[in-house]
């Protein structure tokens, strides 16, 4: 639930008119997409959004969003689990993809 409530977190940030959220397993993993349209981030900003402390990079200094806060909490989560989780720009927002290994 909070690992849900990070994502939803990043998606509201660039109040989006619609999220979409998809879920699909099989028999090695479950993954959880959420995509949003609030706007594009930065490729630079993507490299880095699940560093800790993302506050203490300096400002983006060009045009869309910067990644949720709560990022690298589902980043650190994720590894303790063996799961795997992704940020992507999508045609007018972000997605983020998360991958958990079933065994």
């Amino acid at each position: 639930a909070e690992l849900l409530g990070h994502l939803i977190g990043h998606a509201l940030q660039g109040q989006p008119s619609r999220i979409l959220l998809r879920t699909w397993g099989g028999n090695s993993h479950f993954r959880i997409e959420i995509e949003d349209d609030g706007g594009p981030i930065e490729a630079a900003q993507l490299d880095t959004a699940f560093e800790p402390f993302p506050d203490l990079r300096p400002d983006s200094t060009g045009p869309g969003r910067k990644p949720g806060k709560g990022l690298p909490n589902c980043g650190q989560l994720m590894k303790a689990y063996g799961g795997a989780v992704q940020i992507l720009s999508s045609e007018r927002g972000s997605l983020v993809r998360i991958s958990l290994p079933m065994d």
